[in-house]
């Protein structure tokens, strides 16, 4: 049993009781005499009573909601007593029921009974406090997306299909004497290919993303003054951002959360990259924003018209993913050679996301905005996202997962014998069960609920 609303005032509380005791417990408080059980049978299964609290003059109005075990969160009867949202009132309450068997819950306790239950399992046990955490749209979205079984159901169904190759590995074992061949060895790499390249993507998008943060993360390059300091405090809307006539203003990174048509994303401005740098000072802030860049989402190539294109730009132009870059023209209002520019990129066929910009008269700002919202969208669409506490746990798991898959497959390669393949899949199926909860222990569920708040 625990209070289930928010602390402080309000025109409604809640307390919420689960177990098979809770109608009866609840039943006891009632001034006029009413079966919660027969009300289990009926739709809508909620009733207005009146109830005895201790320590109270008068009777205190409720409305009683009931889940029989089939329907209910925990998959145990569980009943919601909702009143006043009055903090000494909901306390009493709390007294009263406890009076007459019922004990507090512990941190997390109704969402570990469902898992328990088999309800949910263990990420999507993490995924509701990863939504009550949440602080952006963003994290809300993987919450919910983690919940609805977006890292679970790939995952569980990968263990399925490892289980299966790794039953007619030892089905062809027991039968080595009979010639009876269950997979081939071909049949048997793809499936390790499959898996594995699987594993790894997860376990990337794992390690890309900080475990505390899963906005996108848009960074700014190009050579010194090459404008991205205006284009930063453009987007950003500050002056943050030192911005000078003068190369090389900026010498670390800045970092800023913005909003783009709904979606929340970091947009970093980074020290302007030298081939060559002049000083200490110099490489290290070229170094750093080496650093910063191989965690970019996407890149925005800044390249000055009243510069040209440089030997530079041009290498990183070839080396970017086309997909996850966009090429803007700055200082577009300075010079009439914009055009030159966008036609060698796109004549050399590097990029096709290429935006004029000038942010003195605010022209290409609404174009580049609308190129970069729908790429953000599309690539969140394309990817598993975690919550951080599951990316924690479980990364660990994933690595060790992969390297006993890529032990098979080298296994597989070299024909040393399936019996040496079943061993490495046995320790890849229990790496994975333990990523989605089918194999656990006291510590890991202590670890994951404990950070729960009294009940949830």
């Amino acid at each position: 049993m625990a209070i289930a609303s928010p602390p402080g005032g309000a025109a409604r509380g809640i307390v919420r009781l689960s177990g098979p005791q809770s109608l009866s417990l609840v039943e006891s408080l009632f001034v006029e005499s009413a079966s919660l059980h027969e009300l289990c049978r009926n739709t809508p299964r909620s009733l207005s009573v009146r109830l005895r609290v201790s320590n109270l003059l008068e009777n205190v109005p409720a409305s009683v909601n009931v889940w029989p075990n089939y329907r209910s969160y925990t998959r145990q009867p569980t009943v919601e007593i909702h009143t006043f949202g009055c903090s000494p009132l909901l306390d009493a309450l709390v007294k009263s029921l406890c009076a007459a068997g019922a004990r507090l819950a512990q941190p997390g306790e109704f969402t570990l009974r469902s898992f328990l239950a088999g309800r949910i399992d263990l990420p999507q046990a993490e995924a509701v406090l990863g939504v009550i955490d949440a602080a952006s749209q963003r994290q809300l979205d993987v919450g919910l997306q983690q919940l609805a079984g977006g890292l679970s159901k790939p995952l569980a169904e990968l263990r399925d299909r490892l289980l299966n190759t790794c039953a007619d590995l030892e089905a062809g074992l027991d039968f080595v004497d009979e010639d009876i061949q269950f997979i081939s060895d071909a049949q048997l790499q793809e499936q390790l290919d499959n898996a594995l390249r699987f594993v790894q993507d997860v376990l990337q998008q794992m390690q890309h993303r900080t475990t505390a943060e899963v906005d996108f993360r848009v960074i700014l390059r190009g050579r010194p003054n090459a404008g991205k300091s205006s284009l930063w405090n453009r987007f950003a809307r500050n002056e943050q951002a030192l911005v000078s006539d003068v190369p090389g203003t900026t010498r670390d990174y800045l970092t800023a959360r913005i909003r783009l048509h709904d979606v929340d994303c970091q947009w970093i401005d980074t020290a302007g990259s030298n081939l060559t740098p002049l000083h200490a000072i110099d490489a290290s802030a070229t170094e750093r924003t080496s650093a910063v860049s191989q965690s970019a989402d996407i890149t925005v190539l800044c390249i000055a018209a009243d510069l040209g294109i440089s030997d530079w730009e041009r290498q990183q132009l070839q080396q970017l993913d086309p997909k996850r870059t966009i090429v803007a023209i700055t200082k577009a209002d300075l010079v009439d050679s914009t055009m030159a520019i966008h036609e060698e990129i796109v004549a050399a066929d590097w990029m096709s996301s290429v935006v004029p910009v000038s942010c003195v008269r605010s022209g290409g700002v609404t174009e580049l905005e609308q190129l970069l919202a729908p790429l953000i969208k599309s690539l969140g669409d394309a990817e598993i996202s975690v919550v951080g506490a599951t990316s924690v746990r479980c990364h660990e798991s994933l690595r060790c997962a992969a390297e006993s898959l890529e032990a098979a497959q080298t296994i597989v390669q070299n024909n040393l014998g399936h019996e040496l393949v079943a061993a490495e899949l046995r320790i890849a199926l229990d790496e994975l069960g333990k990523v989605v909860g089918a194999i656990y222990t006291d510590d890991v569920l202590d670890r994951v609920f404990s950070r729960f708040c009294i009940g949830k």
